[in-house]
């Protein structure tokens, strides 16, 4: 099986955040504190309300306030970072890059045509997650390659997933 595919901004996105839905660091996917640190800086200044600790009180607001404005300003730098780190890999300037994965029971050839090649055992493979967006396939915690789940055709997802189910027996699979 050969899936042939190009990278777009939003491919780039949706792998980005697969990676951080499903991943076994809670640390990793950053929107998580966008709820938990101003949560926790509103209990600390209700304690100071309550106990009367105006200190307490004052460093909840300021904790509070700092965490809500800083949310826009961490999710603008995310965007800017993911824009840059994608025109610098796919953009090259050259219309039309493509790559290749073929998958079949010795493992899989990830490539760039006339370029690189890389090949994968499916020993190597530790887990892999997918969506309607993102394929990804993990050789170790935080190292995997991916493609974007749209380019497969309903046959060539039901036969990758077929082959990875069975040479991953045991790992864990999303």
């Amino acid at each position: 099986m050969t899936i042939r595919y190009m990278f777009s901004l939003d491919d780039c996105r949706a792998v980005r955040n697969l990676d951080r839905e499903k991943s076994p660091n809670i640390l990793a996917d950053p929107r998580k504190s966008y709820i938990i640190v101003p949560a926790v800086a509103i209990v600390v200044y209700l304690a100071g309300r309550v106990a009367g600790f105006p200190a307490l009180r004052e460093a909840g607001g300021f904790f509070c306030f700092t965490s809500l404005v800083s949310i826009p300003i961490h999710i603008g730098y995310d965007e800017w970072r993911l824009r840059g780190w994608f025109q610098n890999n796919f953009s090259t300037g050259q219309a039309n890059e493509s790559y290749s994965l073929e998958a079949n029971d010795e493992g899989m050839l990830i490539a760039k045509p006339g370029q690189v090649e890389t090949k994968v055992a499916w020993s190597a493979i530790r887990r892999f997650v997918q969506n309607e967006k993102a394929t990804l396939v993990y050789l170790s915690p935080d190292n995997y390659f991916y493609f974007p789940t749209r380019a497969m055709a309903a046959d060539q997802r039901a036969e990758l997933d077929e082959l990875l189910a069975r040479h991953l027996k045991g790992k864990r699979s999303c």
